[in-house]
């Protein structure tokens, strides 16, 4: 191969990878991150940390507010970050309602709670199970894995 096929070669790439960037963004754009807590300091961080991340974040203190907020948003949320312990509707209970009515959506949740207090129902029926603390890094990873799908296992961070 010679030196021009090479240079070529390079620039095609890039304009790929420029193309590929691009049409992230795009789709970042029309694509939502709805975060349902109830401890407003974390909801205010972690909807700090998303938009920081290039995300478009819906925030809710409770999950009827939640569940109102995915009703009206539509197919444009694609990821919910779930707390379990919630007043009014608990966890499990606005789980059930986003499968029911959004089954699309991917739902992490985000718990401080021990493991052996959370119902099984909710741990079997969110994609992703994360204990408080966690890496942002992380959250932003997963997100990005969940909004730009490839084969993503179901798992539990600690």
């Amino acid at each position: 191969m010679g030196f021009f096929q090479k240079l070529n070669d390079l620039f095609v790439d890039q304009e790929a990878e420029a193309e590929e960037v691009a049409r992230q963004e795009e789709f970042l754009e029309h694509s939502k991150v709805l975060v349902i807590d109830d401890d407003t300091a974390f909801l205010e961080a972690a909807a700090t940390a998303l938009r920081d991340a290039g995300f478009r974040v819906l925030k809710s203190s409770n999950g009827t507010k939640g569940l109102n907020m995915i009703r009206y948003a539509g197919s444009d949320v694609k990821v919910v970050l779930l707390d379990y312990d919630l007043p009014q509707l608990d966890g499990l209970a606005t789980l059930k309602f986003i499968r029911k009515f959004s089954p699309a959506i991917k739902v992490i949740a985000l718990t401080g709670m021990d493991v052996k207090f959370l119902p099984t129902a909710f741990r079997e029926g969110v994609d992703l199970l994360m204990f408080k603390p966690f890496q942002g890094a992380q959250l932003v990873s997963q997100i990005r894995s969940y909004i730009f799908p490839a084969a993503t296992p179901k798992e539990t961070i600690a």
